[in-house]
């Protein structure tokens, strides 16, 4: 007779003959070998769980405080490279190639004055958080510096290289659009600024003279009111373009006004 049809012979779930089972079940106090088997893979899952823990663990079983990267303080504080407070101002002007434009600014609780000085010049110009590939010497030599800062009274002063400013393309002249965007175009918003304001600003004069300027001036104004081209009082007041009403009536609207006004 075949194994597979003896009972005696017939093959347990766990692999032993049926006679075997039979036996330890009826042994006193015997457990049950299903039972017994789940027993043992329990000790075993147990013991390796101890072994384990006994061995020395390639993980960290504790919180290791994060140490501050040096790369991050310097790239917060970039003092060292967009500041200057040696610079004097009457030699800067002498020379003739910086733009120098003086601020109120204030920074926000907790930030120091001439780092955060620097951020705001490094924002104006060159600056990046970190040093990048591309920074070489004609790069920082046209940074913008912070020469002077009193924070008592919340001013500074930032010296900002002629070279710096973009001129037009089709006819070389300065723009006024590119002197704004730098100047206080750029550094709006900061999130260690609480405000900063322009307040005055000098362009040497070979710079100055690349601003065509206005093609009319106040004399212009003059002689069209008809007061002639000298002493032809002060003009004050504004004009405001967004009044609501149609095209064809703004234009005597706006005589009217010139009128009162002058």
């Amino acid at each position: 007779m075949p194994s597979w049809q003896h009972p005696q012979l017939a093959p347990s779930l766990r692999g032993t003959p049926a006679t075997v089972q039979a036996q330890t079940a009826s042994s006193p106090g015997a457990m049950p070998v299903l039972a017994c088997g789940g027993a043992v893979a329990a000790a075993a899952v147990a013991s390796q769980r101890a072994g384990r823990h006994s061995r020395t663990s390639t993980l960290p079983t504790s919180v290791v405080p994060v140490k501050e990267s040096r790369v991050t303080r310097q790239a917060l504080d970039q003092s060292s490279r967009y500041a200057d407070l040696s610079l004097d101002e009457d030699t800067l002007i002498r020379n003739g190639k910086h733009v120098l434009v003086a601020y109120i600014m204030k920074p926000k609780a907790g930030y120091d004055y001439l780092a955060t000085a620097a951020h705001f010049a490094a924002e104006s110009s060159t600056g990046t958080n970190v040093n990048v590939c591309t920074t070489d010497d004609f790069t920082k030599s046209v940074d913008a510096l912070v020469y002077y800062i009193d924070p008592d009274n919340e001013e500074m002063k930032i010296a900002y290289p002629n070279l710096l400013f973009d001129c037009n393309i089709t006819d070389g002249r300065a723009m006024m659009c590119s002197f704004l965007t730098l100047a206080i175009g750029n550094n709006q918003g900061m999130g260690d600024v609480k405000y900063g304001k322009i307040y005055d600003f000098y362009l040497p004069p070979a710079f100055l003279r690349l601003y065509d300027g206005p093609s009319v001036n106040v004399e212009d104004m003059w002689r069209i009111l008809g007061r002639g081209t000298t002493n032809g009082g002060l003009v004050v007041g504004t004009i405001i373009g967004g009044t609501g009403v149609h095209g064809k009536c703004r234009q005597p609207l706006i005589e009217v006004v010139m009128l009162l006004v002058f």
